[in-house]
């Protein structure tokens, strides 16, 4: 028997991409600063905790991270907040 290989799970979209490219299909990338990412953690780990513990399903709290994502996108990109 050969050296077993380790299993590297991957979603559907990111089969055939090269594996320094981890950028899902239909997806792009954006550098930000250390503090920024932080805040945005902050922010989405705020959102799910407080809907897990509001009883709400996993499903239920990644589609308010999510909600969340895309209302500030759209306010950021209308310049309003």
């Amino acid at each position: 028997m050969g050296k077993a290989q380790p299993i590297k799970p991957m979603h559907r979209s990111m089969a055939g991409s090269q594996v320094w490219r981890r950028t899902p299909i239909g997806m792009s990338s954006l550098t930000v600063n250390n503090d920024l990412k932080h805040d945005m953690t902050n922010i989405a780990l705020s959102i799910f905790t407080d809907c897990v513990n509001a009883g709400k399903t996993f499903q239920d709290a990644i589609l308010a991270v999510y909600l969340s994502g895309l209302e500030n996108g759209v306010s950021t990109r209308k310049g309003t907040q």
